[in-house]
């Protein structure tokens, strides 16, 4: 099946894109988002939908500023208007004690979600492929995971009221290397990809090539099936922990959310679990960086006398107070009092 075809198909399956979108493209100049936005040039006029593009310049590499000006050229020939923004993420990683991938995806997220508000674009489309899905579930797996881990990435999902999809999830790299060929596309190559001295890449070029060769040569696609069956039980499941999330909160705000303890504490620990996670993903830009080990810890507070709190990675903060557990982005008031 030829590319566009795979790639027309997904986005039915999935529903990803209708007729009047308008639909914004985080574009790095790389093989995958090239190919997306070659594809989805094709498909503007078939759906009448409207396309653009975003490009940030993370200013990692002495080659950003090239590759911007080039993502811009191709918008230009395209005839579809280019938004570049430029931001220090290795300042910006090293004062905030993050790791330089999550650094550029929460300012990449920023800038997209602003662009979303002050343009009214529908949706954000990464271009996020198969194999990137595949990788995603080992990380997850390796740093211990809950079951919407071992999901993978979502085809599209709802984060602080902004769509996101991933219209490439069922097109291979080796797909997609092939298309940009074929079509002259000529993309940027970030050579760290190669470096196996990062996690991924270490799955990339080491893991998954040694368990095709010695294991399974259908890896790919037995794991693709894997993370669907698991994406049907995770969203039913979400949805009977949504049912009971909106018995038990007391208050929900973009800032605060206060649950009422005593139901809480009576929900089976499967739900308790779920809740607990949904709750902070309510708060948190992206759905990462929580994990079971947290969730023990907030058990530890949670057996143990009021007033009691838990610093959680993206500024998050728990407390149980008499019958009421508070999760909060930012400060609670008496550590604001104390600094």
């Amino acid at each position: 099946m030829k590319v566009y075809d795979k790639f027309n198909n997904f986005i039915e399956k999935k529903e990803l894109v209708f007729a009047g979108d308008k639909i914004l493209l985080g574009v790095s100049g790389g093989p995958d988002s090239l190919t997306m936005l070659d594809l989805f040039f094709e498909l503007s006029s078939e759906k009448n939908i409207e396309i653009a593009v975003f490009h940030l310049n993370h200013l990692f590499r002495k080659e950003a500023a090239k590759e911007a000006q080039f993502v811009k050229k191709m918008c230009n020939d395209y005839g579809i208007d280019c938004y570049l923004e430029e931001f220090n993420i290795p300042d910006f990683a090293k004062e905030n004690s993050l790791s330089s991938e999550q650094a550029a995806r929460k300012i990449r997220m920023d800038f997209l979600f602003s662009y979303i508000e002050k343009l009214n674009f529908d949706k954000v489309a990464l271009a996020h492929n198969k194999n990137d899905l595949i990788e995603t579930v080992f990380l997850n797996m390796f740093r211990g995971c809950s079951l919407s881990g071992l999901g993978g990435i979502e085809a599209k999902s709802l984060v602080k009221d902004n769509l996101i999809i991933h219209p490439l999830l069922s097109i291979s790299r080796n797909e997609i290397e092939s298309y940009c060929q074929q079509e002259d596309l000529n993309p940027c190559y970030d050579q760290s990809n190669e470096e196996t001295i990062y996690t991924r890449n270490k799955i990339r070029h080491k893991i998954i090539p040694y368990i095709e060769k010695e294991i399974n040569p259908s890896l790919k696609d037995v794991m693709i099936r894997m993370t669907n069956l698991i994406k049907e039980e995770d969203d039913y499941l979400d949805k009977l922990a949504q049912n009971f999330y909106s018995e038990i909160v007391l208050k929900e705000g973009n800032e605060e959310i206060i649950i009422d303890y005593c139901q809480f504490k009576n929900l089976d620990e499967v739900m308790k679990r779920r809740i607990f996670f949904n709750t902070i993903y309510k708060l948190k830009e992206i759905k990462a960086d929580i994990y079971l080990k947290h969730y023990k810890e907030i058990k530890k507070i949670l057996n143990k006398k009021n007033n009691k709190k838990i610093d959680l990675p993206g500024s998050i903060k728990v407390k149980k107070e008499y019958n009421k557990l508070i999760i909060k982005k930012g400060n609670f008031e008496e550590d604001i009092k104390k600094l």
